[in-house]
């Protein structure tokens, strides 16, 4: 809408009773913020969204000298490039005594715009401040961890500011915020030292969430925090892609704390086998429901050590993509009994073939089971066969299987099958099932809640395009990817013919080859 947009809306004295606004994206600029900082109508305003915006420096300053919005609770100023000056003008404001979240990521305020915030003693009430991507440094954290003002201070994301060792032992010794639930200091390199530091602190009793990604800590970083005492309520707790290795897996299985953790990722940090043997003997983490191993190394192994675990009984979500389990890992994991609850499973980039599809479709104890992956294998036609034979999974609602070489084959076993009622998300994208496997899937009767199907890179040629035309079960589908085919301006003649898709978006892009169209109808 621009600077002018933003002048014609200021202008309006009707909507007196005006809460919520969100204009983001929409380049207003400094000249727009100027307008709308002028309303003195909208004396309701509660929540105010301007991320992307470019409103600069001069922008925080027309916003800081509103005086009207007394009830304004939810300010959004992300990505507006404010710099410190803009952090200055806006920590001014007296005005905004309800103000409980506000979210300055990635402004550029550097260490000085952290000082200038740290100065306010306005926003008493504040609950949530985000300002990730600002390289505030160790001296923005250490300026921050002193303010005294925000007791209410729930949730604080300074992701990816460079804040280092120094700035997580500024943090750590904060006693103000008693209320903190959800800590984010992902990509801070705060080494093993930082971990050290925020393991001994005492205040944040309340802590549900910390996110410590790619922060190299390492197993000794691990260990530090496996020793903390204090984050008894703590819930989820990401350490992804932080080299802790096999012996840091080891420290946190034997924590004996968080009882409460439902939530944790070590994707990437190169625990292997033996990690996942550590972490398998855990008894502690009784109500986990999530569980992110991705990118380990465990080897079939390591999936031997998980699917021997009986303690996870109110597991949900399983991740173990790119693990390289094989047919092996696939064996021992589908022999599992104690997974009752498994919703979503993750398999994908293992090395599973056929022999592996087979001895999960034997699994007959994840009735729960809603999303399964297994794109980048080899599971074949044969292995598509063996799946469509499983029984025990009526609630799967997504099934990923792309780039697993099933051809037309597995198009039609798949097609045959009429246990999945409740499939919603079906990916077959670079499976080579040409025009014969789009025959076969659109004869399917049973996938009456499809709406999203990927088809694309399938040499699916225009003859495929008129088979899947003349399906009229799909009555829910919404999205259909056919990029990458061969269907030709035939084949989406047909596909515009059909008439039960009435809600599809389609893409075809590159799948007839004309240079003036964007690739995608809707109908």
């Amino acid at each position: 809408i621009g600077e002018k947009g933003a002048e014609y809306l200021s202008s309006n004295n009707t909507w007196t009773n005006l809460q919520i606004l969100d204009l983001s994206w929409n380049y207003i600029g400094e000249k727009g913020v100027e307008y709308l900082s002028s309303n003195q109508a909208w004396t309701n305003l509660q929540t105010l969204n301007l991320s992307e915006n470019y409103i600069g420096e001069k922008g925080a300053e027309y916003l800081s000298s509103n005086q009207t919005w007394t009830n304004l609770q939810t300010l959004n100023l992300s990505g507006n490039n404010l710099g410190k000056k803009g952090a200055g003008y806006l920590s001014s404001n007296q005005t905004w005594t309800n103000l409980q979240i506000l979210n300055l990521s990635w402004n550029k305020t550097g260490e000085k715009g952290a000082e200038y915030l740290s100065s306010n003693n306005t926003w008493t009430n504040l609950q949530s401040l985000n300002l990730s991507e600002n390289n505030i440094g160790e001296k923005g954290a250490e300026y921050l961890s002193s303010k005294a003002a925000w007791t209410n201070l729930q949730t604080l994301n300074l992701s990816s500011n460079n804040i280092g060792e120094k700035g997580a032992e500024y943090l750590s010794s904060n006693q103000t915020w008693t209320h903190l639930q959800t800590l984010n200091l992902s990509g801070n390199n705060l080494g093993k030292k930082g971990a050290e530091y925020l393991s001994s602190n005492s205040t944040w009793t309340n802590l549900q969430t910390l996110n410590l990604s790619l922060n190299n800590i390492g197993e000794k970083g691990a260990e530090y925090l496996s020793s903390n005492k204090t984050w008894t309520n703590l819930q989820s707790l990401d350490l992804s892609r932080n080299e802790i290795g096999e012996k840091g897996a080891e420290y946190l299985s034997s924590n004996q704390t968080w009882t409460n953790l439902q939530s944790l990722n070590l994707s990437s940090n190169n625990i292997g086998e033996k990690g996942v043997e550590y972490l398998s003997s855990n008894s502690t983490w009784t109500n986990l429901q999530t569980l992110n191993l991705s990118y380990n190394n465990i080897g079939e192994k390591g999936a031997e050590y998980l699917s021997s675990n009986n303690t996870w009984t109110n597991l949900q979500t399983l991740d173990l993509s790119g693990n390289y389990i094989g047919d092996k890992g696939a064996e021992y994991l589908s022999r599992n009994k104690t997974w009752t609850n498994l919703q979503t499973l993750n398999l994908s980039s293992n090395k599973i073939g056929e022999k592996g599809a087979e001895y999960l479709s034997s699994n007959n104890t994840w009735t729960n089971l809603q999303t399964l992956n297994l794109s980048s294998n080899k599971i074949g036609e044969k292995g598509v066969e063996y799946l469509s034979s499983n029984k025990t999974w009526t609630n799967l609602q997504t099934l990923n299987l792309s780039s697993n070489k099933i051809g037309e084959r597995g198009a039609e076993y798949l097609s045959s099958k009429a246990a999945w009622t409740n499939l919603r998300t079906l990916n077959l994208s670079s499976n080579k099932i040409g025009g014969k496997g789009a025959e076969y899937l659109s004869s399917n009767k049973t996938w009456t809640n499809l709406r999203t199907l990927n088809l694309s890179s399938n040499k699916i040629d225009e003859n495929g395009a008129e088979y899947l035309s003349n399906n009229n079960t799909w009555t829910n589908l919404q999205t259909l990817d056919l990029y990458s085919n061969n269907i030709g301006r035939n084949g989406a003649e047909y596909l515009s013919n059909n008439r039960t898709w009435t809600n599809l978006s389609l893409n075809f892009e590159d799948s007839y080859g004309d240079e003036d169209s964007d690739g995608s109808d809707d109908f």
